[in-house]
């Protein structure tokens, strides 16, 4: 009998370790989420108002770019990128671009000092007109205590990678309201409903939820927007 007893408690002690130690795990990734939000941002509006130089501060050497096609560009050096960053600015100035919106700012951490970022945004004419809405998924990673950008993979905004579904449904499951329903019933089916339609329609959480007459008002987002 006191052996079955000390065997119960050994796994309650066992499962509040796990517990506890699955929240730690959290808590770091949330905190690495937010720091590669806030950097995305900064990089958004210095790819708007900075200079070149400060632009190309937010990438590492080499810098990769892969093309839908497969094509992969390598900027080896500071120089290379720094040079490469002007001609984009040029053309784009050239267009009567004046600034950019997040759509789309989708986070995954894979550590304490890397991260997947998949993103779609809109680019904007002087006119305030559209000019393009494109998509990018970026691989960054802390060096020397700085966020990088080393790789962006293009890609078309219908293609921007989803991650979590299933915590994200959670999240938004405090904010849904159906009186006839248990809240075990309501984050079953909306959880459910939300990772199906995402499937289906190959859009971000965001942009099925907007879609729906009268949920914006009432529903929280979890993407970054600058």
């Amino acid at each position: 009998m006191a052996d079955r007893r000390l065997t119960k408690t050994l796994l309650r002690m066992a499962r509040i370790l796990l517990a506890v130690a699955s929240l730690g795990a959290a808590a770091a990734q949330a905190d690495t989420a937010e720091e590669v939000r806030a950097f995305m941002n900064d990089y958004l509006s210095t790819f708007d108002q900075g200079y070149s130089r400060d632009l190309a501060a937010h990438y590492d050497a080499p810098l990769y770019m892969l093309a839908p096609n497969g094509d992969l560009r390598a900027y080896e050096t500071p120089k290379q990128i720094r040079r490469t960053v002007k001609k984009w600015k040029r053309h784009l100035l050239h267009n009567g671009f004046k600034r950019s919106d997040w759509v789309t700012l989708n986070v995954k951490p894979l550590g304490a000092g890397t991260a997947l970022v998949s993103a779609v945004f809109d680019r904007f004419h002087d006119s305030g007109r559209l000019l393009q809405r494109g998509a990018a998924t970026y691989t960054v990673h802390k060096k020397d205590g700085d966020w990088k950008i080393f790789l962006i993979h293009i890609h078309d905004p219908d293609d921007v990678v989803t991650f979590d579904c299933l915590a994200q449904a959670r999240h938004w499951t405090i904010h849904f309201r159906t009186p006839r329903l248990s809240w075990v019933n309501k984050s079953v089916m909306f959880t459910a409903v939300l990772c199906l339609a995402i499937t289906l329609t190959k859009n971000s959480a965001d942009d099925f939820l907007y879609a729906l007459p009268g949920w914006g008002a009432n529903l929280g987002s979890t993407n970054a927007t600058s």
